[in-house]
This record gives structure tokens, sequence and C-alpha cells, in this order.
């Protein structure tokens, strides 16, 4: 099974039976990444070491229970949000 190629609802249903964890994702997000980055140019800024301290984060909170719809799964956000300790730059030279 390939990861990159679930669906949210899928990813989701995984988690909940522990097929794979948030970590397991978010890891495999990261390669896939590194893989096509070069030849794609999506990010400016890939916060590899915070995304997976907050898989470890999330994983936490699922085995105590908790559960948000977007709990575990990683997201990539546009860079036109200040983010304290991490560089904004808008994909612009503003």
């Amino acid at each position: 099974m390939n990861i990159n190629q679930l669906t949210i609802t899928e990813v989701k249903k995984g988690l909940k039976e522990k097929k794979f964890s948030s970590v397991d994702i978010t890891k495999t997000c990261l390669e896939r990444i590194k893989a096509v980055e070069p030849k794609i140019n999506a990010f400016v800024t890939v916060c590899e070491e915070e995304a997976l301290k907050e898989a470890e984060k999330a994983d936490g909170r699922l085995a105590s229970g908790e559960d948000l719809p977007l709990l575990g799964i990683p997201v990539s956000i546009k860079d036109n949000f200040c983010t304290a300790g991490i560089r904004t730059t808008a994909s612009s030279k503003v």
C-alpha cells in the first residue's frame, strides 16, 4: 500500500485501525516531497523537523482516544501566513 495514493478518508481509517501512524504518513509525504520537489518546485520551505514533532504529538493524542477530523493527517499550507520561527515569503519579493 502506498500511503501517498490514499484519500484523506482512507488515511483517517488507516490511522483508526492502526495500520500506520501519523509519523509513518508524515515520513512518506516528506520522502515524496524530496523525490519530486526538484522537478516541480512546489515548496519554498519544508519544515521536516517540525512536521515530525507534530506527527509524534498527533500519535499521542490519537492513542489517548482523541479524534478530530484531520488529527494525524499532514497538510501543506501556502506560504502566505506568518508563522513564528518559520520564514514567510508569500512566494514573492515582498
